[in-house]
């Protein structure tokens, strides 16, 4: 019982982490993408 509980937990742990990340992803891009037009293309080359 208390071993399916850990897991379950693991797992959620998990999504929430790839969610977090998924996001975090996203806002970086989008940094990168302002950035990138103010400094023209100069970012895209270390993309």
């Amino acid at each position: 019982m208390m071993k399916n509980k850990s897991l379950n937990l693991a797992k959620e742990q998990s999504m929430i982490a790839a969610m977090l990340k998924k996001s975090f992803i996203t806002v970086v891009k989008y940094v990168r993408l302002v950035d990138s037009d103010r400094q023209g293309t100069a970012i895209h080359a270390t993309w």
